[in-house]
């Protein structure tokens, strides 16, 4: 079955009649034929699983089995339309409005919260990254460092993006950055390749279930801050606080014994249970290792708001190693596409990372870091560069580089 989807593209480019080069961010129809089976030739991985919390009932849906990859529903398809099929909610926008949203993935019986949470399901990793890379560029502002076209704005958003596309957008412009544009159209096409028809229902490749160790944070006394645990699915896109700890279901002891280690640590009170366990099928699909995600949220969390002050406030950055930053910017933006399966190695940096993000003791957080205050960060870093202990860390091509120096 053919699908329309709309994708975004970022690519530097020059507009005709100028010499500055900019961030062109634009929309795209991306057609993609997307394969069709039976329910009867997939099974079930997690059947749903719903959690009642006074009048709120929380619902992680069905997730289902096929040829090795885990899939999660995401509504049903007009067959009676001859046209190539374009939904506004799930594959009409390039540029989701959803906030980064911790709760992302999950059903709700306020469904108008949770519907805008999961609005844009291909786009939004997407566009998610293209997002972190201009906070990282300082170019998510209104000031002269912002060189996006259309003009990206704290107060305009993507509106402007949302009406060009890249045809009308290739007109006006005299050259672009074919590495770029490749990029971009390998995302569409990872994206794309992740749908799948069961029956007549429409269907994504999604990430694991999860089990969440987090804090909500009392930014003016921590001992108030609540310590839980809950089930979710693991997020597609990097932008989460580093207070979330992600574990597989099947080390659901070491999730509760890590956060009674947190509780007591950090003077909580009493921990907020998970209700019951998943009825799961063994499968490949739920593993990953807990520290080595953390440790690649925390890096490039950390990197998206350095990497931003340095060009803010250069005489912040006096005394790191110019080497130092070059390698490990070339890290963030070009070996650094979890959706094309990049994953830039940031543990042999993450100590460094963290002195250089603390040193600059800013006030104003951006990116993954929205929602967290400088005290609950410098209570929580020296926890995950603790849990390093636990990984068998890789020697990455920036280990050869020094760290900030002095």
């Amino acid at each position: 079955m053919q699908v329309d989807i709309n994708f975004p593209v970022m690519a530097r480019a020059t507009k005709k009649g100028a010499d500055e080069e900019f961030r062109m961010l634009v929309s795209h129809f991306h057609r993609a034929d997307v394969p069709e089976v039976s329910k009867s030739e997939t099974e079930t991985a997690v059947p749903p699983v719903v959690k009642t919390a006074g009048s709120n009932t929380t619902v992680l849906p069905e997730l289902r089995f096929y040829d090795g990859r885990l899939f999660r529903y995401l509504g049903r398809l007009n067959r009676f339309d001859p046209r190539p099929q374009q939904f506004t909610d799930l594959f009409g926008d390039a540029f989701s409005d959803a906030a980064l949203g911790e709760l992302d993935f999950t059903y709700s019986s306020n469904m108008g919260f949770y519907k805008r949470m999961d609005r844009a399901p291909l786009s939004r990793p997407i566009h998610h990254l293209y997002q972190e890379r201009l906070c990282a560029l300082s170019m998510d502002g209104s000031d002269r460092r912002n060189r996006t076209w259309p003009k990206v704005s704290p107060h305009l958003g993507y509106a402007e993006s949302r009406k060009v596309s890249l045809k009308t957008a290739m007109d006006r412009v005299s050259s672009v950055n074919a590495a770029d544009l490749d990029e971009a159209f390998a995302m569409h096409r990872a994206q794309a390749d992740k749908l799948l028809m069961i029956d007549d229902g429409m269907w994504y490749e999604t990430r694991p279930p999860c089990i969440e160790v987090d804090t909500f944070w009392n930014m003016y006394n921590a001992t108030e801050s609540t310590l839980f645990m809950r089930y979710r699915y693991m997020p597609e896109t990097l932008g989460q606080r580093p207070t979330s700890i992600f574990f597989p279901l099947s080390e659901a002891e070491r999730a509760r014994e890590t956060a009674e280690r947190l509780r007591e640590r950090y003077k909580m009170p009493d921990l907020t249970p998970i209700p019951h366990k998943f009825e799961t099928i063994d499968h490949p699909a739920f593993d990953f290792d807990t520290t080595e995600d953390l440790v690649h949220r925390t890096g490039q969390a950390l990197l998206t708001n350095v990497l931003k002050h340095i060009i803010q406030r250069p005489d912040r950055a006096t005394g790191i190693d110019d080497g130092w930053i070059a390698a490990i910017t070339y890290q963030y933006h070009f070996a650094d596409n979890h959706i094309l399966g990049m994953k830039a190695d940031y543990s042999a940096e993450l100590s460094a990372i963290v002195d250089c993000f603390l040193s600059m003791s800013w006030n104003k957080f951006t990116g993954g870091l929205a929602e967290m205050i400088l005290p609950q960060l410098r209570k929580v870093l020296p926890v995950i560069v603790e849990m390093m202990d636990d990984m068998p860390i890789s020697v990455p091509a920036i280990a050869a580089f020094q760290g900030p120096a002095g």
